[in-house]
């Protein structure tokens, strides 16, 4: 019998409980599959080495060739589950914040599920990305 062992993704950083503060959306006019969504943490996230783990500073993810078309955001509050567009969740992040409870990924994927910090109540928030390039994570250490 063949067997194939998927090994399990471990990234060097985590971003539980760390909060974004500004959401960037930039859709290409020109190319297929060339938009890209820019998160930034103003007070980073938590780089995770093999003995000790780290609070970064400003931080950004940049994730480029996402598939909007694939890609969705959700609220949830009560018993509602509405989908809004990328410009409304980037406006809703860049006028409060979202903080990141949980982080996935998969083959071209990527989801976050947290709570929008809105200003008299925390809306949860799921964000599933089809992207068909590399995230790349920039921080500052000092």
């Amino acid at each position: 019998m063949n067997e194939y062992t998927k090994p399990n993704v471990t990234l060097p950083v985590s971003l539980h409980d760390a909060i974004i503060t500004k959401v960037i959306v930039e859709k290409s006019s020109t190319a297929l599959f060339n938009d890209l969504l820019l998160f930034e943490f103003e007070d980073g996230f938590f780089k995770v080495g093999e003995k000790e783990v780290y609070k970064t500073r400003k931080s950004t993810i940049k994730i480029s060739g996402v598939d909007f078309d694939f890609s969705h955001v959700y609220y949830c509050e009560g018993n509602r589950r509405i989908e809004v567009d990328f410009d409304r969740f980037s406006k809703d992040v860049n006028e409060n914040a979202y903080e990141i409870i949980d982080e996935t990924y998969g083959y071209n994927k990527t989801k976050f599920s947290g709570e929008l910090l809105l200003k008299d109540r925390r809306v949860e928030v799921q964000v599933s990305l089809y992207h068909l390039h590399a995230a790349v994570y920039r921080w500052q250490v000092e």
